[in-house]
Parts: C-alpha cells; sequence; structure tokens
C-alpha cells in the first residue's frame, strides 16, 4: 500500500530518507498535488490553440518522425541510437516519464514551478519492482495491443517478470486481481454465466469473486487462496520438448484446449494471463461507454491497466542527465484498433510519496545549497533564466 509523508523541510526529507536505503528507490519530482495520474507527455491531452476549453492527443510517433526528418543529419551517431530519450530531454512528447536516483533532483523539479500552489509532491519508485527494456530493439512492439500476441515482447515480460522475487510478483498479482474485479463484458458481470469452467475470462471471473468475497489480509494470503482455487479450474503443462531442449509451460482450463504457452514459471504465467484479462476490461469498458477514444481516454475513471514498471537507460547519458541523475520510466498505451488513437494506458503508481509542503521555502533552501537552474541543467540558455529568477528572489 502507497504510504504518505509529510515533508516540510529539506532536513525532513533527509531525515525520512534514513529510514530506508534510497539507493533502492527512483525518484520523481512534481509540482502539484492536483494530477490525478502519473502520465508521460506523450499521453497527456494537450489544449487546442485558439481554444480555452478543447483537448486532444498529440500523435507523438508522428511528430517524433518529422523531428528526425529536420534533425537527424546534425545528430551524432549516439544520439540517433538514443533517438527518444534525446527527444525527451528536447521537449517532444514521448511515452517517457523523467525519473531520478538523486531525491534532491526530485525534490527540486516539485518545488521550482507552479508557484501560485505551495504543495507539491515528490514519488519513490522501488527499484526492484522494475523489468528492463533498455536494449529491447523492437519498440514498436511495446504496446497493450500487441501484448499477449506471439511476439517477442510479450516473450521478455514474461521472462522479465519470472526473474521478480517471489514476494514482488505476489503483490503483482495482488494488483492485477484488484484492477479485474469484477470482469465486466457488456457491462455485467460474468461471474455468473454458463461459460465458467469452459472459456478462461469468465472462470477467472468466477475465482475473483470467491476469493474477494472474503478479506484478504496481505499478497501473500491472496496468493494462497488464488493458487488454489486457481488450479481447480486451470491445468499445467510442463511437458519437455526434446527438438527445443525446453519445457513447455501452457494454460489450460481444465480438459480444454491450450490458450496460451511460454516456458517455465507458473506465478509469471498467470501474472501474464491477468494483464492480458485486464486489456480485454479495457476495451469492453470503452466500447460500453459509446464515446469517441480521446473523450474515453481522458475520463478521471477510464480503465487503465496494471503493468509492471519498465525502465528504459538511454545507452549512454548526455551532459543534462549526468546532472540529474536521471532516466526513464517506459508507460504503454492501448490504441484503438488500427488507428493512432488512445483508449488506455499502463498505470504508473509509486511506492511512497512524499508531500511537500512549504514549497517556496524549500526552493529557496535547495538554491542555497547549489541545487538550481544552474545545476540542474548546465547549458547556457538555463544558465540565463537561473541568474534571471536567482535576481528576482533578492
Amino acid at each position: 500500500m502507497e504510504r504518505n509523508i509529510e515533508i516540510n523541510s529539506i532536513q525532513d526529507l533527509i531525515t525520512a530518507l534514513d529510514h530506508f536505503d534510497s539507493d533502492d528507490y527512483y525518484f520523481r519530482g512534481e509540482p502539484s498535488l492536483h494530477y490525478s495520474r502519473i502520465m508521460s507527455s506523450a499521453f497527456r491531452p494537450y489544449p487546442l490553440l485558439f481554444s480555452s476549453s478543447e483537448k486532444k492527443y498529440i500523435d507523438y510517433q508522428e511528430i517524433l518522425d518529422n523531428y528526425y526528418l529536420e534533425i537527424a543529419h546534425e545528430l551524432l551517431e549516439i544520439e540517433r541510437d538514443n533517438f527518444l530519450h534525446y527527444s525527451q530531454h528536447h521537449g517532444l512528447p514521448t511515452p517517457l516519464v523523467d525519473i531520478t536516483s538523486n531525491p534532491l533532483t526530485a525534490l527540486f523539479f516539485s518545488c521550482s514551478s507552479n508557484f501560485e500552489e505551495n504543495k507539491s509532491r515528490v514519488h519513490l519508485f522501488q527499484k526492484n519492482k522494475f523489468i528492463d527494456f533498455s536494449l529491447f530493439p523492437k519498440k514498436e512492439e511495446m504496446n497493450l495491443n500487441n501484448f499477449f500476441l506471439d511476439n517477442e515482447f510479450t516473450l521478455q515480460v514474461f521472462r522479465k517478470i519470472s526473474d521478480l522475487s517471489e514476494d514482488i510478483k505476489k503483490q503483482l498479482l495482488y494488483e492485477c486481481a484488484q484492477n479485474l474485479n469484477p470482469i465486466k463484458v457488456g457491462g455485467k458481470s460474468l461471474t455468473d454465466t454458463k461459460y465458467i469452467g469452459i472459456d478462461p475470462t469468465p472462470t477467472l471471473g468466477y475465482i475473483l469473486k470467491a476469493i474477494f468475497q472474503n478479506e484478504t489480509s496481505s499478497a501473500d494470503d491472496f496468493y494462497n487462496k488464488f493458487t488454489e482455487i486457481f488450479s481447480e479450474h486451470f491445468d499445467y503443462d510442463f511437458k519437455y520438448n526434446q527438438k527445443r531442449e525446453k519445457f513447455r509451460n501452457a494454460l489450460f482450463i481444465k480438459e480444454g484446449k491450450c490458450f496460451f504457452e511460454l516456458h517455465s514459471d507458473k506465478l509469471a504465467l498467470i501474472i501474464i494471463f491477468l494483464i492480458n484479462e485486464q486489456s480485454k476490461n479495457m476495451v469492453d469498458d470503452f466500447q460500453e461507454r459509446v464515446m469517441l477514444p480521446d473523450k474515453y481516454a481522458q475520463l478521471e475513471d477510464s480503465y487503465n491497466v496494471v503493468f509492471p514498471p519498465i525502465v528504459m537507460h538511454p545507452s549512454v547519458k548526455f551532459e543534462r542527465m549526468k546532472s540529474q541523475e536521471g532516466t526513464f520510466l517506459f508507460q504503454l498505451a492501448h490504441f484503438n484498433g488500427n488507428t493512432r488513437s488512445y483508449i488506455g494506458f499502463s498505470k504508473i503508481k509509486s511506492d511512497i510519496t512524499f508531500i511537500i509542503n512549504d514549497k517556496k521555502e524549500i526552493f529557496k533552501a535547495l538554491n542555497r545549497i547549489g541545487i538550481n537552474q544552474k545545476t540542474i541543467f548546465p547549458d547556457h540558455d538555463n544558465i540565463a533564466t537561473y541568474l534571471k529568477v536567482k535576481h528576482l528572489m533578492k
């Protein structure tokens, strides 16, 4: 469960960090308490020019393609190889979310803008919950539409979930199940249909209802109850295939056909199944509400998918990344069919949140210890802006 900790000064933050190892966390600062979700810049609706109310989503891939056409001839090879990260640092909308290993950098970002509000946030993410896709070459496959299909992205997600600790996998299973309860199609719960024991989706709905009608005290407690009931309805096959020299791990409805197959790790296989069921739930919720994708995605209660957080390190750190000790979280989108319109996204959820009070005074205190726009953004334009801001702070 996410924890909130009140921070009134830099010393409060340092004291709070004494209770756990800050090396085990990524940090992200946000300058407002009014953001309902952590979203990448690519998946935020932007106000139309000359309109005070209407908003729309940007086709970030089209913008990135055009940006590349304009500037690629001037880029170094290493900048072209890390073009998504390069574009993020130059202000283009991308699926990347800036995070840092330095809590004071995150504190600066939470306090350095939006001075109409005097409260802000710093999010903390446990590093050992992340799956690393830095070296994955097929970025075009990295979306929720392609998930659960016979492709390299799904296989790599499965393998990387398998590498997570048992405790983290159990927590991920619990969060996926909570997000699925109840499973609905056409706005109606599937838990009482005649397809239980025949079709995977209503069978899963029946299992979740059986568990959640009684209180579960922890992720461990949920895991034990879930796997016991799950094994009554689903079979696993771990047969060894001599030709492939691998064990087969397949998921079946009892006495039914194999509907998904991967190799090793029973718990990871169940998590993959539950992630896919969430995507199906999202599509059904969208279709049930009968509205345009842009309108649905902007709803406060639109359905999004619990997915293990993805970290995307560049192959080289640009100057600004060095000063910020930064890297990136990658957010997944679900597109409306073959269009570029979004209907939903992977959830980004922090483990701990620092609630920053009196951010104006903290902003001044950070400047006194040398954490400011000049040191965080060490380029000529930002140094000039810092000198102007410093003069106005006197």
